[in-house]
């Protein structure tokens, strides 16, 4: 297991765009986020905003650093294997319907490097 920190960048039409996801986890060793507690930060829009994500059944529950309004986040983090070029899906609900950002990891860096 290690503590990592994980990249993401969101594709549409398979190109990437200028929003990431970047998130601090454990990463067990058969490559799964182990389901816990983890902060990091989104650039969404041009707007960089911190985020906490807490385990609730089989995804993360994503909480905005401010202003969630009505909005439900979750994110399919610990669904997934955390390696380069896997894919994880942030879905976004509120009063005016579902939307969906499909990001490609891109980096993960155990900070046991750092040794």
């Amino acid at each position: 297991m290690s503590f990592s920190r994980i990249k993401a960048v969101c594709v549409e039409d398979s190109v990437e765009t200028e929003d990431v996801l970047v998130v601090d986890l454990f990463v067990n060793t058969d490559s799964s986020a182990r389901p816990m507690e983890s902060f990091g930060y989104t650039i969404d829009g041009g707007d960089k905003w911190p985020i906490y994500i807490i385990p609730k059944d089989k995804e993360g529950l994503l909480h905005w650093g401010a202003g969630e309004g009505n909005a439900t986040s979750t994110v399919n983090l610990f669904q997934r294997k955390i390696q380069i070029g896997e894919y994880i899906t942030r879905t976004d609900t509120d009063r005016s319907g579902t939307s969906e950002c499909t990001y490609r990891i891109t980096e993960v860096f155990d900070w046991s490097q750092l040794r």
